[in-house]
């Protein structure tokens, strides 16, 4: 990922050998993650995987995981996780906790987004029959993180048997990979052809048949959701 560069002085005879980044070597070091998973996401995004690659390598890497445990009940936390995925190889639960945060980062988004219009609209409609006050409300701050908000967040993941904790900071670990992905100066041409919104915020484009349920990876996928990667 590096190679030699004959650097001269002045006079320009040969001083010494400057070692600089190759055009993907400059790419792996813009990114926020070890070597190894900034390999893996690079090449998952060069098979149009992007997001399902850069999301499964910060669950795989991240503890505790987004489908809650319960210490003890073996039982009850198989259950869990293939109510979100139904797997058999050893390693498929990463499948299940990927189902689980695609089913949180949609599902959440969209309750928060139908909450902030909601607001939007009541409060629009009081400062219009009340001609004398001025409406001061700000969409934009309807999204931080209050402590009510958080409440609500916990209370809504303990009901669909999720990690709150896991799922934002592994939210953040994405946002923060696609940034310095698309913002980058070295671009790497597939990139062009990525949309930067998951296709699991995209129900337009999903390919399975059933509305509900938390197997996100069926509703998005389809019947083939196992093969996706």
């Amino acid at each position: 990922n590096v190679f030699d560069v004959n650097a001269k002085d002045n006079s320009g005879k040969l001083s010494f050998n400057k070692i600089v980044p190759t055009h993907y070597g400059a790419i792996l070091a813009a990114l926020p993650l070890n070597l190894s998973d900034a390999k893996i996401v690079l090449a998952g995004g060069q098979l149009g995987l992007l997001h399902e690659t850069l999301a499964l390598r910060a669950i795989y890497n991240h503890k505790p995981k987004p489908i809650i445990h319960n210490f003890g009940d073996s039982e009850k936390n198989t259950a869990i996780l293939e109510s979100f995925h139904r797997y058999r190889e050893p390693n498929g639960c990463y499948l299940a906790h990927l189902s689980a945060y695609m089913f949180w980062d949609h599902l959440w988004t969209q309750k928060r987004r139908k909450d902030v219009s909601e607001d939007f609209a009541f409060k629009t409609e009081n400062s219009s029959s009340n001609s004398g006050d001025a409406l001061e409300w700000k969409p934009v701050g309807s999204w931080k993180w209050t402590p009510e908000l958080e409440e609500e967040h916990v209370q809504w993941c303990k009901l669909h048997d999720i990690n709150p904790t896991a799922v934002r900071s592994i939210a953040e670990i994405v946002e923060n990979t696609m940034n310095a992905l698309f913002l980058s100066e070295f671009e790497p041409e597939w990139l062009r052809c990525v949309d930067p919104t998951p296709i699991w915020k995209r129900p337009r484009d999903w390919k399975g048949h059933l509305p509900d349920g938390r197997n996100m990876l069926y509703r998005v996928y389809g019947s083939n959701d196992s093969n996706f990667l």
